[in-house]
């Protein structure tokens, strides 16, 4: 009414209150900024968000990386987009700071896990908008059986940031596009730097080499969308009339060809798999034949890279149309294989790849959604933060 608002609780008839919280969002922030979609414009501002990613501030990195070494099981619970990234930083946790940590789909987590989730437990929840009801609902389980509950988030004062013993912001600032893009090389810029700090307490080891690369990262990220989206938009005039997409990637470009498998599905509505490319030989194979359209996450260490090549020529022998997202120092070991290339600038460290290459595979599915005639922004059937279970 005029004089003000009453808020009354629907179940009980009694009056509640609410603290209104002040945003401090830009007016550039909430436009379109002179892109045509949210989902470009924010794919773009990778360069800022990363950037942004790597502020912050090294008492709470400290602080959580210690509760990490403290806990004698570690789950690593997300959704969607962030699931990926949580993947990708079990990855740095294991080979960085020897650290066991178990990325968990939070849906069935409670199912899977539940039994063995106790006071010595910590569950690292992954999440842009903190809102997500399968995230919080495993959250909450898990802090009824006294686990430790730490958080990476984009939205502070959101649910999640209430329920957790610590958490650390990724700033990436708004998303609006439903399809996550910018969140989520902050959400790996983020894990990266929690390995880091917990591979220093733990054992002392400082990895300058792969530390001064990431505080380059945002100028390698500006490269990588200079050279690459011309290449990904004609890559999509290809893919757009495919009827199935396969991506593969083998270690840490696992995570990355399951987002980008997710990305194009999600805006093209186009039947899309992806597995660990050594997987591919138990069921998949059987549906190549000439001309399905496979793309690679070609992984940049050593052992993941020469399997990822016999994996390929697998393909090929096939008739497979391939393409492969590669760094660019690797194109000429690769181009025999691929008749597609996308050659991504080197970002001095195979760890720092998955920052990387799913830009391409961003941009690939931005404009073969826009070359389909839909808008990217607003996905049918999909919203931004799912509060539903």
């Amino acid at each position: 009414s005029p004089d003000g608002i009453e808020l009354i609780d629907l179940y009980t008839g009694e009056p509640r209150t609410i603290e209104f919280l002040t945003t401090n969002l830009s007016p550039e922030a909430i436009t379109r900024g002179g892109f045509p979609h949210f989902m470009m414009k924010e794919i773009f501002e990778q360069v800022d968000s990363v950037r942004r990613a790597l502020l912050v501030q090294k008492p709470y990195l400290r602080k959580m990386a210690t509760t990490l070494l403290e806990a004698d099981h570690i789950f690593l619970v997300a959704c969607g987009t962030s699931y990926h990234a949580a993947l990708a930083i079990s990855y740095y946790l294991a080979k960085l700071a020897g650290i066991k940590a178990t990325a968990v789909i939070a849906s069935e987590f409670q199912d899977h896990y539940g039994a063995v989730v106790d006071e010595r437990t910590l569950l690292l929840a992954v999440s842009q908008s903190g809102e997500t009801a399968d995230v919080l609902r495993a959250v909450r389980y898990a802090k009824e059986r006294n686990a430790r509950i730490a958080a990476i988030v984009n939205v502070m004062g959101s649910s999640l940031t209430r329920l957790s013993d610590i958490y650390i912001g990724q700033n990436s600032g708004p998303e609006i596009g439903v399809a996550a893009t910018k969140t989520y090389t902050a959400q790996l810029t983020v894990g990266l730097q929690l390995a880091l700090e917990a591979a220093r307490i733990a054992s002392n080891k400082t990895y300058n080499q792969l530390r001064a690369r990431l505080r380059r990262i945002p100028q390698v990220v500006q490269r990588v969308l200079d050279t690459t989206n011309a290449l990904a938009k004609k890559l999509a005039s290809i893919l757009k009339d495919k009827t199935s997409v396969c991506f593969l990637g083998r270690g840490l470009s696992h995570a990355t060809a399951l987002e980008g498998r997710l990305k194009f599905l999600e805006i093209c509505y186009i039947p899309a798999i992806a597995y660990p490319a050594g997987e591919s030989k138990h069921g998949f194979i059987a549906v190549v034949e000439s001309g399905y359209p496979v793309i690679f996450v070609v992984d940049d260490e050593e052992r993941p890279y020469q399997l990822t090549l016999s994996n390929m020529e697998e393909m090929e022998a096939r008739g497979a149309f391939i393409a492969a997202v590669v760094t660019k120092h690797r194109v000429e070991e690769v181009k025999h294989l691929a008749k597609f290339l996308i050659p991504v600038p080197d970002p001095g460290h195979p760890l720092l790849t998955p920052i990387t290459h799913i830009i391409p595979l961003q941009l690939l599915a931005y404009h073969a959604s826009v070359l389909l005639g839909y808008n990217p922004d607003k996905p049918r059937n999909l919203a931004k933060s799912v509060t539903v279970v």
